[in-house]
């Protein structure tokens, strides 16, 4: 199966970049949607995921290039998007887990901001405006994956904003994430949705150099850190699935 980009840019004036692209792509079935596992019934018959894509954006660009901002409309195509559904298998021993989507579409809007004040910081924001929808559920329709339905455990808002800090004697990273609203199916029931509710996550690294390597064959030497889930924050990615707490890593980087 083939696949293709095209894209063109051009600034149209100083400091103003006007861009965009055409694309396609697909995804192969993953091994346990073919293939029988301990908890799912593969289906040997699946097809590829296949999208078409297309976007068109501008970005400016402040004198100096120390603010850029930019932004970005798409619209995506997709056929043969594969989806799970639960199967009573007290009553049904053939019918798969896994099925095709005959069509589906997302499209929306994406904000972009940088920053660098200085030489040691830079800043970085981001949000995502989103909007999705089965078109054709061909022989699939089951109450949650139905014509002019969204599709699943795709927020309608997302963000980001990121900030790092570099000095000769340490570097610091912060990103919060922000995941906003968004269906899921629940499992044991085909003809509900759960609404997950809007989370924010928020991560934080640092490193500090203990030895610095003054020849060639000589080694970097650096104290590293990260927390994940900073404020301990409970979410769900799937309806009724846990997911990590507060996680603390240390660690020592060795460079040559």
């Amino acid at each position: 199966m083939n696949t293709g980009r095209v894209g063109i840019a051009s600034e149209l004036l100083p400091g103003t970049v006007l861009r965009a692209s055409v694309a396609t792509a697909f995804k192969e079935p993953a091994f346990e949607e073919i293939f029988d596992g301990p908890f799912s019934q593969g289906a040997r018959d699946l097809r590829p995921e296949r999208s078409r894509s297309r976007e068109a954006g501008l970005e400016l660009r402040a004198p100096g290039g120390r603010v850029t901002v930019g932004a970005t409309a798409f619209d995506q195509r997709f056929s043969d998007l594969v989806q799970y559904q639960d199967v009573d298998r007290s009553i049904d021993h053939t019918t798969p887990n896994f099925y095709n989507i005959v069509a589906a579409r997302a499209r929306g809007w994406e904000f972009e901001g940088r920053a660098a004040p200085n030489g040691a910081l830079s800043l970085h924001a981001s949000y995502t405006l989103l909007s999705t929808e089965v078109t054709n559920e061909g022989n699939g329709g089951f109450g949650t994956i139905a014509n002019g339905f969204p599709l699943l455990r795709r927020p309608r808002r997302s963000g980001a904003l990121d900030a790092v800090y570099r000095s000769r004697r340490l570097v610091v990273t912060g990103v919060a994430h922000r995941v906003g609203a968004r269906d899921d199916y629940v499992y044991g029931n085909p003809n509900n949705r759960a609404r997950l509710e809007p989370y924010t996550l928020v991560e934080a690294s640092a490193e500090v150099p203990l030895v610095a390597a003054r020849s060639a064959r000589g080694w970097n030497v650096a104290l590293t850190g990260r927390a994940e889930n900073l404020t301990n924050r409970k979410y769900e990615n799937v309806y009724g699935f846990a997911t990590p707490g507060r996680v603390i890593l240390l660690g020592i980087r060795l460079q040559n």
